[in-house]
């Protein structure tokens, strides 16, 4: 019998461990994050295009005003997505402006980031072709 429960114990650590792997987050270069994604916040939208060699370019879109365009580099290490933003079309910060937020869903379809100082996730999509 006891021989019994632990073989079942196992089965689930077994089962447990493997939907985990399988719901990874990516990391930097991994084809399944790279490609078009689109944000819908607080009256912008954002387009992020995120491509496998660590670069990215983004255009965020409010309801009214101008549009404007980021360029910089993305990586993710420790469930943290990080964003170095070397160029911004409209306003000028200082450059190299890092943002970091951790990713708190992740599917093929779709992720969510939650941003240092954010009150709350920003859910990408993936958009479709």
């Amino acid at each position: 019998m006891h021989l019994l429960v632990r073989f079942a114990r196992v089965l689930i650590l077994a089962a447990v461990v493997g939907c985990a792997s399988c719901n990874r987050p990516p990391e930097k270069g991994d084809a399944n994050l790279a490609g078009v994604w689109l944000a819908d916040m607080e009256g912008r939208q954002r387009l992020l295009d995120l491509k496998a060699d660590g670069t990215y370019e983004c255009v965020v879109t409010p309801r009214t005003g101008v549009a404007q365009k980021l360029e910089g580099r993305w990586e993710i290490k420790d469930r943290v997505f990080t964003e170095t933003m070397i160029r911004n079309s409209v306003s000028h910060p200082p450059v190299p402006l890092i943002s970091r937020a951790k990713i708190v869903a992740w599917s093929e379809e779709a992720f969510s980031l939650h941003y240092e100082g954010a009150t709350q996730a920003i859910t990408f999509r993936r958009k479709a072709k």
